[in-house]
Formats: C-alpha cells, structure tokens, sequence
C-alpha cells in the first residue's frame, strides 16, 4: 500500500489551519482508508475526489433524514467503453463494506493518475460508478446510536415505533416472498410497497440509464466470504447466462486462494443483485460477502481491512479482465 495510507496516530483536528495543512489531509486519507470512518469523512474524501478531471461526483438521491446519496463516476461515459457498478453498505452495519469499497474506488483512481500502475487498465478501459454508502442514514445511525443497526431509517408506519427497511429485501423482485417479514420491527422487513424506499429508488434510476452499457454490478456486504451470483430468491431459476456466471465466479474464488466460497444462494441474500440480473440482464451481477465466516461478524476488527481489500482487488482485477477481454478492448 501507498506511504499516504498508512495507519497514523489520532491528532488534534480542531484548528481551521490544521484541517486545510496538507500534513492533516493525508491523515485523513490514511485514517479513511485504514480504518472504519464516519459518514462525514466519507463524503469529504468523495467531494475531493470528485475534483479530478477524470472523476465525476453524482448525488442521485436523498434519503428519508435529507442526506445525500453520493455516486462516484471514474472515466468518462462516452458510450464506448464497458462499465461496472459497485456499492457497499446496503446494510447499516456491515462496515467493512463500506471501507472496502472506497479503497476500490481509490485504487482506481491512483491508477488512472499514475498510468504505468498494474490497476492501469482497469481504470482505463472501463467505467466505474461507485456508491461507498447506499444506506447513509443507517450507517451514521450505527456510529452514533446502534452498533449493529441494519436498516435504513424510515419512520414508522402507523401504530408502530419501529423505524427501518431492509433495502435488500425492498426490491421488485419476489418482493415479500421467502426471507422476508411484513412486521415492521424485523430486521428484514420489506417496506410497504416495492421499491419504496429513497435509496432504492436512486440506485433503480442510474441503473436504467445506463443498462446499455453496464457489464457487471458488485454489491459488497459481509459476512460469509461468499460470491453469489442470481438468482437468490429461487433456486430453481437461473440467469441465461448461468454457465459463464459459474465459471468466472469460480475463477474469482480462486483469485483468493479459495477463501471465498462461491455459488448460488437461496435465502433472498442479494435481491439487488436479483433485481439488476432480471430487469436489466447485467450480465455479470455477484453479491461479494466479505470476511469473515462468523467469529467476529459484523465487529470485524480494523486489522483484517488490509487483507479483506487485497482480496477484494485481486476480485475485480479478475472480473474487469474478463469483461475487457470479451469486449475485444485493445490496451493502449
């Protein structure tokens, strides 16, 4: 990893002149990427990203407390080139999600930068739009309230005081069907309706405008060490595409050693990834449930962020190539 992204001892960070000294800025980048950090980090690191020439910041919604849905766009969408989705943290506490997202999102971007890095390609050659936080109000809610929140922070329905949905069992997609509750005050409540919910919503709304040119869509969640690919909801059904879906989520898993089981899933884990393989035939839609398989779970010490993005790269560097290669994209 970069010298800049090395852990570094907290610091005083009230003083104007010290937040704006370089010195600062790249302890907050460190400390961003080395560890979990709050949404407030988060949406800085976004907006200075999204500065660069070659990155577009999007907000593509707003979410039942007002915060914004940031999208980060790396290259330019001029229609020739393949593109590729990913989010993270549709669930409020799966934070390694969130942090290994936005190192994906930071590889990218250094690769693009520096053009002889191994990452070069993939930055080059393909789009990437990336959501770090889908689940903004959730997530602040698990920094400052409850740990292991999950939902995002809808109000309550009438006669009810429990707040939440579930975003990945509010798609329309075997909407209330297995692995889903109609009770409000469950962790996997669907919502009231279909696609209700603000989060949703957005992420539906860029999706359609660029099916044409998507080829993949990663949902990053934890825990399991899995790669799922549709569908979940139904066993019975598969992709048309099921074959190479298996065959490139099995060169995935062995990217990382065989420490991420891969396969198909039937207990509703990815109904997003349902919905876009459906709707929108991306060809390419895996859910990725990151470490670890169950002793630590949601509380995934910092130590294991390293390890954890390592194996997520060595993920994408392998998807990304495969996609490139079947689109006959000649390196420059």
């Amino acid at each position: 990893m970069p010298a800049e992204s090395r852990s570094v001892n907290l610091i005083d960070l009230e003083s104007i002149d010290l937040i704006n000294s370089p010195s600062v800025k790249i302890y907050q980048e460190s400390r961003l990427l080395n560890s979990y950090p709050e949404w407030s980090q988060i949406e800085e690191w976004l907006r200075e990203m999204g500065i660069k020439k070659f990155v577009t910041l999007h907000q593509i919604g707003k979410t039942h407390e007002g915060r914004n849905i940031l999208l980060l766009q790396i290259g330019e969408n001029n229609g020739d080139k393949p593109e590729i989705f990913i989010d993270g943290a549709l669930h409020a506490r799966e934070w390694i999600s969130v942090v290994t997202v936005l190192n994906i999102a930071d590889r990218l971007i250094r690769a693009y930068e520096a053009k002889d890095d191994d990452y070069y390609e993939l930055s080059h050659n393909i789009v990437w739009y990336v959501i770090p936080v889908v689940n903004v109000d959730g997530y602040v809610y698990s920094h400052t309230t409850e740990r292991l929140w999950r939902k995002n922070r809808r109000l309550p329905p009438h006669r009810s005081n429990c707040y939440g949905v579930d975003l990945n069992r509010n798609w329309n997609i075997s909407w209330s069907g297995y692995g889903s509750e109609n009770y409000a005050c469950s962790n996997i409540y669907h919502g009231p309706e279909p696609n209700s919910e603000p989060e949703v919503k957005a992420i539906i709304s860029y999706l359609e405008k660029r099916k044409a040119h998507l080829k993949a869509y990663l949902s990053f969640h934890s825990y399991g060490q899995l790669i799922i690919y549709p569908y979940s909801y139904d066993i019975k059904k598969e992709p048309r595409n099921i074959e190479q879906l298996k065959k490139v989520s099995k060169n995935l898993s062995k990217e990382t050693d065989g420490r991420y089981a891969n396969g198909k899933a039937s207990e509703t884990l990815c109904t997003s990834t349902d919905w876009a393989a459906h709707h929108l035939k991306i060809p390419y839609t895996f859910t990725i449930e990151l470490r670890d398989t169950g002793f630590y779970g949601f509380l995934l010490p910092s130590r294991y962020i390293t390890p954890t993005v390592q194996e997520s790269l060595k993920i994408i560097k392998v998807l990304s190539r495969t996609i490139i290669d079947e689109n006959n994209i000649i390196s420059e």
